[in-house]
């Protein structure tokens, strides 16, 4: 021992922690809670002046050896007891100091690294030691049982893969998504706030309100129209006009997916044909039809595509999904459903002898309620309405990425961040049917 001591001194000697002055033993070792040396102390303690640290008592034999020093850091010396002005611990006498110094010099670096930068939250940790039950006390603990600190991030609006104006705020425990929120950038809007409109005027107000399916809710609007004025005739051409609008979104979302999954030539596949059939007329249309086809072909002998996505993005029991594929789907089904889906919109083109615009029927000044449904590449989009004297005076617009956004919560809880996201992709959200 490098301090002497009495018989007396030996049957009563305790020692404690610097740190936990509720750690005493009869015997030297190491505190059960941080891992630093256990120090002597007297049978009297007193409070360190402005602190409320225990310090360690002091012999008469210590006090007489006018040298102390700081056990983490030898280069600090004092001929009183005090604080290391480095790190706060207290200063023991130099000669207790030099029983550790062996200890000290195998831990080189790391005590460096525990102490080196004068981080008080370190203060009084062995070199090399640090106590995460501490450091972790409070925060959330995870379903793998390890305590993290969670935080939230935002991705979009314009992220790649997702569409852009959608807005997704993920709370990360480490890489995984325990929560997310999201929304919008398109903001909610009444049509009618500023009183009835005409036909017309409400149709093309909702037609520029969804810049990606325009031609889809322009029909939707006429149809609910003419059936609130007991004139409801569908025209065969309209349903080749959705068909058309249908492939040109199911061409931008696998352009999107193709960017998200590392697939160049999807992307750019999809993206070219898109380009090439925006604009087009009906004979244009179908001519792309068996460049169409080969890309459907492509993608679906793309196997690590549908590996990728068949583990991913599974919809949770009791779902309300009304997009394509069943109600229990994963986005690998979803996507073969869009295949399909896209296949047979090319069918309805090519069958179709022209595409018919959206036109409105004469209503006069008829008056009553009206509903319509239309497909959209994202499932059914409804709208009822009121008729008054031949105006539009109230209308309530069911889309399906409205009905579609509250399953994101669900889909991405405990999933890792890069699945999270492919899961949100493959629900294919319009943020403009969102807003609306």
């Amino acid at each position: 021992k490098a301090h002497s001591h009495s018989d007396t001194e030996h049957t009563t000697a305790s020692y404690t922690c610097p740190m936990h002055p509720e750690v005493v033993s009869d015997e030297p070792g190491k505190c059960p809670k941080c891992g630093m040396n256990l120090v002597p102390s007297g049978n009297d303690t007193a409070e360190h002046s402005g602190h409320g640290h225990t310090s360690h008592a002091q012999t008469p034999e210590e006090h007489a050896s006018g040298s102390y020093t700081c056990p983490m850091h030898p280069e600090v010396v004092s001929t009183e007891p005090g604080d290391c002005p480095i790190c706060g611990m207290h200063l023991v006498p130099q000669d207790e100091a030099d029983e550790h110094a062996g200890h000290q010099a195998a831990a080189g670096d790391t005590a460096e690294h525990a102490h080196g930068s004068g981080d008080s939250t370190l203060i009084g940790l062995e070199p090399g030691f640090m106590s995460m039950v501490e450091m972790t006390e409070g925060t959330p603990r995870s379903t793998d049982g390890l305590q993290m600190e969670w935080i939230t991030t935002p991705f979009g609006p314009f992220f790649p893969g997702l569409p852009g104006g959608l807005t997704l705020d993920f709370t990360l425990d480490g890489d995984t998504v325990t929560s997310a929120g999201t929304g919008s950038l398109v903001p909610l809007k009444d049509l009618l706030s500023h009183g009835p409109l005409s036909p017309e005027d409400y149709a093309e107000k909702l037609a520029a309100r969804m810049p990606l399916s325009p031609m889809t809710y322009r029909i939707l609007a006429y149809r609910a129209i003419g059936s609130a004025a007991g004139s409801a005739a569908e025209d065969p051409a309209q349903d080749a006009a959705l068909a058309y609008e249908r492939i040109l979104n199911r061409l931008s979302w696998l352009a999107q997916q193709g960017r998200q999954l590392g697939l160049p030539v999807i992307e750019n596949k999809a993206a070219s044909l898109y380009l090439a059939l925006h604009d087009a007329d009906h004979a244009q249309i179908r001519a792309q039809a068996p460049a169409l086809r080969k890309l459907v072909s492509k993608i679906r002998r793309t196997p690590f595509l549908s590996r990728r996505l068949a583990r991913t993005g599974a919809l949770p029991h009791g779902a309300d999904w009304s997009g394509p594929g069943s109600t229990h789907s994963t986005a690998a089904e979803r996507m073969s459903a869009r295949l399909d889906a896209l296949l047979a919109d090319i069918e309805t083109i090519e069958a179709a002898e022209t595409l018919a615009p959206a036109a409105p029927a004469p209503i006069g000044s008829a008056s009553g309620h009206g509903h319509a449904s239309v497909e959209t590449a994202r499932g059914p989009a409804k709208l009822h309405l009121e008729l008054k004297d031949g105006q539009v005076v109230s209308a309530q617009l069911d889309t399906p990425s409205a009905r579609h956004l509250p399953l994101v919560g669900p889909l991405v809880e405990q999933n890792e961040l890069a699945d999270a996201l492919v899961a949100v992709a493959s629900l294919d959200l319009s943020p403009w049917e969102v807003g609306a």
